[in-house]
């Protein structure tokens, strides 16, 4: 993890100012393989965050949850969607699904964080295309389960 230099406020006299001098060239190195490092490893996994609800739930606890294991894992997490519907309507026919899905082939995201394969298709040919699409983009999903039995959102469980 890049570390994060600070430099001390100029100083009046002639020895400090010698000293901040030497800092500073002290920390030029640590600075310049922190660039490195930067440019070495720029991008993290990108991911976005997808939940299915039914018509009077609230999809901030599952997405809540959802973030939460994406920034455990140290992953970006690009945007969050949700579809307010049922659990056999086809991906064509939610309003952000096609999104998750053009972020996937668009190669914007590296993988999806859903609550579970039913969240994101219902049937077994919307399964097989799913899995068809994680497959023709060398893309991830992870599924991490129901969050717990009263977790508010965007709080951990007690």
């Amino acid at each position: 993890m890049p570390q994060t230099l600070r430099h001390s406020p100029p100083s009046v006299s002639r020895h400090s100012q010698q000293e901040g001098k030497a800092r500073e060239l002290t920390d030029a190195p640590a600075r310049r393989r922190n660039i490195a490092n930067a440019a070495s490893y720029p991008n993290r996994v990108s991911v976005v965050l997808y939940a299915r609800v039914g018509g009077d739930s609230c999809p901030d606890v599952a997405l809540a949850h959802a973030r939460r294991f994406a920034e455990a894992q140290d992953w970006d997490v690009h945007s969050a969607f949700f579809d307010v519907c049922g659990p056999t309507t086809p991906g064509a026919g939610r309003q952000f699904w096609p999104k998750v899905e053009r972020l996937l082939l668009d190669r914007e995201v590296e993988g999806v964080v859903a609550l579970s394969e039913d969240e994101i298709a219902g049937s077994p040919e919307d399964k097989a295309q799913f899995k068809e699409l994680l497959l023709t983009q060398a893309a991830f999903v992870e599924y991490v389960g129901e969050p717990p039995f009263g977790s508010a959102a965007g709080e951990p469980p007690a």
